[in-house]
């Protein structure tokens, strides 16, 4: 099956639902965020999952984002444990997990745990001219 059949040019989603597939949102880095699971039956998942992440690796993608509701944990369950996925942050509603598809070792950024800001201010002599850093 050709990449022109599955991803629109012009869209930024690829829309996997006519194949069986999960659908996503495509980032600039060749990476898809699965966000929407929630129609997927759970004894149906397994599978769906298994030839999505086939059918992502045909089209080139480097990496899946799977974000999974805290109503749906099996899933997470199913994804970490049989498809290696890893947990990379959970909030009070979700869980986000991630496989990195492409050869070599992940290069998929971790989570921020903390805020570093920096800030400054110059004047010229004549205080007519700022630079704000």
């Amino acid at each position: 099956m050709k990449a022109s059949n599955s991803v629109a040019k012009s869209a930024r989603y690829f829309d996997g639902k006519a194949l069986g597939l999960l659908s996503g949102t495509l980032d600039r880095y060749k990476g898809i965020t699965v966000t929407d699971i929630d129609g997927v039956e759970p004894e149906k998942f397994q599978s769906t999952l298994e030839n999505s992440l086939k059918h992502y690796q045909e089209l080139g993608f480097r990496a899946v984002w799977l974000k999974v509701p805290k109503q749906q944990m099996e899933k997470a369950t199913i994804a970490a444990a049989q498809y290696n996925f890893d947990f990379h942050h959970a909030k009070p509603e979700y869980l986000m997990l991630n496989k990195w598809l492409a050869k070599g070792p992940s290069r998929l950024p971790g989570y921020a745990t903390h805020y570093i800001g920096v800030g400054g201010m110059v004047f010229n002599k004549e205080r007519t001219k700022i630079l704000c850093i």
